[in-house]
């Protein structure tokens, strides 16, 4: 697996008990490849924060840690990198020169960013994600237009005022959105602000692109940001169930499993 920092690890920890709601000291360290003394330490420290409760030789989920958890930004933007890649490969195929285009922030949607930027494409761009801006800083043949905000603490997205109300005013060809969970037909994230930003992305565009992991299906978070029926398409990786897959494709939904 490689050497990877401890926030890095422990965020896979978590990961691992939303897979199987319950593990030993013993399934991890098998399933991480790490000693039985790092796994101890880990869990010791994740339940000193409220992340998981320890039981006798192991640990599960606590209630608390449910729907406001989220990741720092650091740690999620190493996650599923690879899937990340080929969802941005194969979602900058429907982009074209001359569109308009808004950009959400996230680790996902920066992976887009970058083969836009590698394709060369004439757009213009509007995102509330400064690392994604700072991208694009240097790039021709692209607008770059940031709505401006209140930077939300250990991220680079920009959040409120006066960014919300001139999304508000635009019309643009397309949005590409990532999200932190998707349960049934509800798009939701861990904080109201995220979700009203999302939400007035959704509605500025004629179309809307979901980047989303496999990860965040059947998953569930603190705000509701849209309904599936405000998608055109979700572009996610392999490790998505044809089942799953299936289910939204019923819904009216284009899904691509790249």
């Amino acid at each position: 697996m490689g050497k990877i920092i401890p926030a890095q690890r422990r965020h896979r920890i978590l990961d691992l008990l939303r897979q199987g709601e319950s593990l030993t000291v013993k399934d991890i360290s098998g399933l991480m490849g790490v000693s039985l003394a790092t796994v101890r330490r880990d869990l010791d420290e994740m339940g000193r924060k409220g992340l998981v409760e320890r039981t006798h030789g192991g640990a599960v989920l606590t209630a608390a840690q449910g729907t406001t958890f989220e990741p720092p930004y650091a740690v999620s933007s190493r996650e599923a990198l690879a899937e990340k890649e080929a969802i941005a490969r194969a979602a900058v195929e429907s982009l074209n020169d001359g569109q308009s285009v808004i950009l959400d922030s996230g680790s996902t949607v920066m992976e887009l960013a970058r083969c836009i930027l590698h394709k060369g494409l004439r757009l213009t761009i509007v995102t509330n994600d400064i690392l994604l801006a700072g991208l694009f800083s240097n790039s021709a043949g692209v607008r770059l237009i940031v709505p401006g905000g209140t930077l939300r603490v250990g991220s680079p997205t920009l959040l409120g005022e006066p960014g919300l109300g001139f999304v508000q005013s635009l019309n643009v060809d397309a949005a590409y959105i990532g999200i932190h969970a998707i349960a049934g037909r509800k798009l939701c994230d861990t904080t109201i602000e995220v979700a009203l930003m999302k939400r007035r992305m959704v509605a500025a565009a004629r179309r809307v692109v979901l980047l989303a992991d496999s990860s965040k299906f059947g998953r569930t978070a603190f705000c509701e940001a849209c309904d599936i029926g405000d998608v055109a398409e979700v572009v996610t990786d392999r490790k998505l169930s044809p089942e799953v897959a299936a289910r939204y494709e019923e819904m009216g939904l284009t899904v691509t499993r790249a």
